[in-house]
């Protein structure tokens, strides 16, 4: 399979009342999208990783056209999908995939494939702060939801906080994932999340947002719940 048999696939399951719902959840106008449900997305991924991922990978890579939102989706699940690749390999093409992450959607999509991050987890941790210390905003997303995603345990629970807790961007999207990664960490790691709470974070926002999450979560107790309502800033 190449990105062309990727391409013809998705336009065969492409869904005009599902575009224009997601169109509004997704809030990335400037790029044209198809409509095409992320469990579809994902089984063409996996294909594509499976039958012949060198062909597809430099088909997608060479490609100078615009993608639509899902081909772009669709590179970041199928480099997750692809087994048995050496660290330098997975790193190479999450360096040409990375810089056009134009969304939540493709970012925490693509994100949540990439189980290798799970070992080795030195050496990501090393490949995820090029993206921490990005200017944009979804590159940045991209570290904080790999690092939600891989690194919310014991080894590295101190480190994935102090990125959660760090005022990196005002860019919406950033602060969200922050947000999002600190409720997180406190179901898995209340003692030391609280802490943060409690000494409070650098932006505010971000501490406020992420009680907020917490607060709606099923996962934290209604004691817990009021604690934190007097936490926020």
């Amino acid at each position: 399979m190449d990105r062309a048999e990727a391409l013809r696939e998705l336009m065969e399951k492409r869904d005009e009342s599902y575009k224009a719902f997601n169109d509004v959840i997704a809030n990335c106008p400037e790029i044209p999208s198809l409509g095409v449900r992320v469990p579809q997305v994902r089984a063409i991924a996996a294909r594509a990783a499976r039958e012949d991922p060198e062909a597809y990978f430099a088909s997608i890579e060479e490609c100078r056209e615009p993608l639509y939102a899902e081909e772009h989706m669709l590179w970041g699940m199928a480099i997750g999908c692809t087994k048995k690749r050496s660290i330098d390999w997975y790193q190479e093409r999450l360096d040409r995939y990375v810089p056009g992450i134009a969304s939540w959607a493709d970012c925490d999509c693509g994100t949540f494939t990439l189980k290798f991050m799970g070992q080795n987890q030195e050496e990501w941790f090393l490949y995820l702060e090029k993206w921490l210390k990005s200017q944009r905003e979804f590159e940045l997303r991209f570290g904080i939801v790999a690092l939600m995603d891989y690194y919310i345990n014991d080894s590295w629970i101190d480190r994935a906080l102090a990125y959660f807790c760090m005022p990196l961007s005002q860019a919406y999207y950033v602060r969200m994932a922050q947000a999002w990664a600190l409720s997180v960490a406190f179901v898995k790691y209340r003692e030391k999340t609280l802490e943060r709470f409690q000494a409070g974070l650098g932006d505010p926002w971000v501490q406020n947002k992420a009680i907020q999450k917490c607060r709606e979560s099923r996962r934290v107790s209604r004691e817990d719940k009021e604690l934190l309502l007097q936490l926020k800033k």
